[in-house]
C-alpha cells in the first residue's frame, strides 16, 4: 500500500497550523469538495494598522468599543497605536496578561495627562472639531506613533427616538437581515452624488475605506450606546473629530461592488446591528 499525506485532525487548526502526517491508505485523495470544512475559529486578536480607530475595530468585529478599551486596558481617550494589540475576548486579554487598574481603567505602565482637555473649535466650513485627551505612554524604542480617538463630546445627549432623519432620500432596496450573507444595516438607492445627510447628532469617529467591503465609510457616535454607518459613499465630507448634526451633509452617495448607486446605512446598539427602520421616521 503506498503511504500519501493526509491533512491533521481537525483539532490542531485550533492552534493555526496545519500538522502533516503519513498514514496507510489508499492511492489519490479526496476532491476538495469532499473534504469535511474545517472548524470556525472565534478571532482573539487585532494588530492595529494605520488609519484605525478603536471604533473601527469594534465595528470590523461587533463588538462595544467600550468593552474592547475595558479588555485592553485603554483609558477613556481610547488612544491607539500601529502595531499595538487589541484583544477581542477577556480571555485572550488575560492569557496575554494584561493587566489594567479596576478603578481607572488604564493600562498598566501607562501614564495620563492630568491637565489634558476637550477643546473644540469652529472651522470655516461650520463644522465643529474635537480634539481629546492624548494617553502618553512609557517611552519605548520603537512604539508607533499613538491615534487618540474621538471621545463622547460634552455637548452631546442621550439618542431620543423622535431625533432621528433619513440619511438620504430614496426607495430601500434591500432590508436588514435579508440577503446572503444577512444583511447587518439598509441599502438605499438613491443618484450618485446625492447627499448622505448625519442621522442625528453625534461625532464622527471613523473617516475612511479601511474596513474591507464598505467602501469609503463614515462611522458616528451618538452616545455611549449609538453608532452610525455610512458606507458605499463617493465623498466623504467630515473627518474624525467633527461633531454633526441631524441632516447635516457628511458624504456623496457613490456604489457598491456591483456598481448600484446606493447608501449602505447600519445602526449599532452597544456594539451590535439592529434594524435602522425601528429609528428612522415613517415616510
Amino acid at each position: 500500500m503506498q503511504s500519501v499525506i493526509k491533512l491533521a485532525a481537525p483539532s490542531v487548526l485550533a492552534a493555526g497550523i496545519l500538522v502533516l502526517s503519513a498514514c496507510s491508505g489508499p492511492t489519490g485523495s479526496a476532491p476538495i469538495s469532499e473534504r469535511d470544512q474545517p472548524p470556525t475559529q472565534e478571532l482573539r486578536l487585532h494588530l492595529v494598522t494605520s488609519g484605525e480607530t478603536l471604533y473601527s475595530i469594534a465595528f470590523r468585529y461587533e463588538k462595544d468599543f467600550r468593552e474592547l478599551a475595558r479588555i485592553n486596558g485603554l483609558d477613556s481617550s481610547y488612544t491607539i497605536s500601529r502595531g499595538q494589540r487589541i484583544y477581542l475576548t477577556q480571555d485572550a486579554a488575560q492569557r496575554a496578561g494584561v493587566s489594567f487598574s479596576s478603578s481607572t481603567g488604564t493600562r498598566a505602565g501607562t501614564v495620563i495627562s492630568s491637565t489634558a482637555t476637550v477643546v473644540t473649535s469652529t472651522r470655516s466650513s461650520g463644522t465643529t472639531r474635537t480634539s481629546v485627551p492624548a494617553t502618553v505612554s512609557a517611552p519605548t524604542a520603537s512604539r508607533a506613533p499613538s491615534t487618540p480617538s474621538p471621545a463622547l463630546s460634552p455637548a452631546l445627549t442621550p439618542v431620543t427616538p423622535d431625533k432621528w432623519v433619513w440619511p438620504t432620500p430614496g426607495s430601500v432596496v434591500r432590508s436588514f437581515g435579508s440577503g446572503d450573507p444577512v444583511s447587518k444595516g439598509i441599502q438605499i438607492s438613491a443618484p450618485e452624488g446625492t447627499d448622505v445627510l448625519a442621522a442625528i447628532d453625534g461625532v464622527v469617529v471613523y473617516s475612511g475605506a479601511g474596513l474591507r467591503g464598505y467602501g469609503n465609510l463614515l462611522i458616528v457616535k451618538h452616545d455611549d450606546a449609538h453608532l452610525s454607518a455610512y458606507a458605499y459613499n463617493r465623498e466623504l465630507l467630515a473627518q474624525e473629530g467633527d461633531q454633526v448634526r441631524a441632516g447635516q451633509k457628511i458624504a456623496t452617495v457613490g456604489t457598491d461592488a456591483e456598481g448600484n448607486n446606493r447608501l449602505y446605512f447600519e445602526i449599532r446598539l452597544d456594539g451590535t446591528p439592529v434594524d435602522p427602520i425601528r429609528y428612522l421616521p415613517r415616510r
